[in-house]
Formats: C-alpha cells, structure tokens, sequence
C-alpha cells in the first residue's frame, strides 16, 4: 500500500475531488489528509484518514511562528512556511516515506509507480525567474515521491527556517519558497533522484486556491476524472 498525503487548507470541495481522483486512478494508495484549516476543515470521509491540525494538535503555529520575531510581512498567512513544517512533521508519521500531493490536483493516472527506493524523490524541479519566490530550484509540492529513510539517513529534512524567505530577511538572491531548500541539500548531498513530466500525471488549478478564487468550473470541467 502507498502513503498518499494531502495538506488541505479551507478547500474542501477541492481536496475532496483530489481524494477522490486518486481512489478512482489509484486504487492502490492509502490517503491521509493533514488538515490545517482554520476555517473549512475537511469532512469525514469514507476510505481517507483525517489528521485534525485545526486546534494545533500536532502542529501550534502560532507558538511555530513566535519563534521567527523578524518573519516577512505576507498575504497568506506564512502558508509556504506552514506547508513546509507540515511535511517536515510528517516525516515522522510516515518514516517509511510517502507521496505528497497538494489538495488542488487531479490525478489522469495510476502513481504507484512513483515510489522507488533508489531515489531520494520522484518529482518535478522548478525554477521560475519571473516570480520572486522561485529564484532557486524546487521541488514543486504539487506531486512528489519522498524517500523518508534515504533522507533521514543523510541529515535531510524537507524545512530549513534559515532558508525560508518568509521567516527571516532574505535578498532577492536567496528566497526559498516550498521545496527549496529540500532540492538544494539532495543536490549538494549528490543523492538520487528522478524528474517527472507533471503534466503527464495531473491537472492542476493552480497556486492561491485559498484565496477563495472560484474554482467550481474547473472541478465541472475536470469531473471525468474523480467521478
């Protein structure tokens, strides 16, 4: 069986299409959602494991996010730093190593297949010169294999606070967004790992979901593939 895991935040709808795209491709997955929310969490659903972060149980943000005085400003409410921790923890819970993906995705194919113990992860590096937050190469969340004990094993962890731009000052030169600093110890540490095409494996909404932007005629568009 293969540990998917969804860090859901105020989408349900969204992640409940996520969810149900990957029992529809991927019947030989278990799906476990971290959920963050603090105001839409996810329902209980048949078939999908719900770990409730609402009121802080695993994760207190607030007391997280104290320890960073001189954090950026932002918009989203620290979310990529709060993503990151949130894979960080899940180490731990899942050490035996698990897919990630992010809660506005849907699958088009099977991802058993991903999972191979002779890499440090399966998935897509990014880097994106006209946005900000994505001037060093990442490991995009959206649908990522991670080898738990290959990184263990190395001194790896997937958030590093020192490279994270919303958590301490940065220049333009260095800002870490989600993934960053994860790539760049994999690379230094010259581990193995495999890119993949995601287009062959998900269509994906797009970055600020969480932002309340509409997204009902998107999921109408995409139905085939989570019903």
């Amino acid at each position: 069986m293969v540990d998917v895991v969804i860090i859901h935040f105020n989408t349900p709808e969204l992640t409940q299409a996520t969810a149900a795209s990957i029992k529809k491709h991927s019947p030989g997955c278990r799906i476990t959602i971290f959920d963050n929310s603090t105001e839409r969490p996810f329902p209980r659903t048949d078939g999908v494991y719900i770990f409730d972060n609402t009121k802080g149980n695993f994760i207190n943000f607030d007391a997280f996010l104290q320890q960073f005085p001189d954090k950026q400003p932002t918009t989203n409410n620290w979310g990529s730093a709060k993503h990151c921790k949130s894979v960080d923890y899940l180490w731990g819970m899942f050490p035996h190593g698990f897919i990630l993906a992010d809660s506005d995705i849907l699958l088009k194919r099977d991802i058993t297949m991903l999972p191979d113990e002779s890499q440090a992860f399966v998935g897509e590096v990014f880097q994106d010169f006209s946005n900000k937050f994505c001037l060093v190469p990442r490991v995009l969340p959206y649908l990522c294999w991670i080898n738990v004990p290959m990184c263990r094993k190395q001194g790896i962890r997937y958030f590093d606070p020192e490279r994270n731009w919303q958590l301490k000052p940065s220049t333009a030169a260095e800002l870490y967004d989600a993934g960053a600093s994860f790539f760049e110890d994999c690379a230094d540490k010259r581990l193995p790992f495999k890119r993949i095409d995601l287009s062959e494996y998900i269509e994906h909404f797009g970055g600020g979901s969480y932002k309340g932007r509409d997204y009902t005629e998107w999921l109408q568009k995409n139905r085939d593939l989570y019903e």
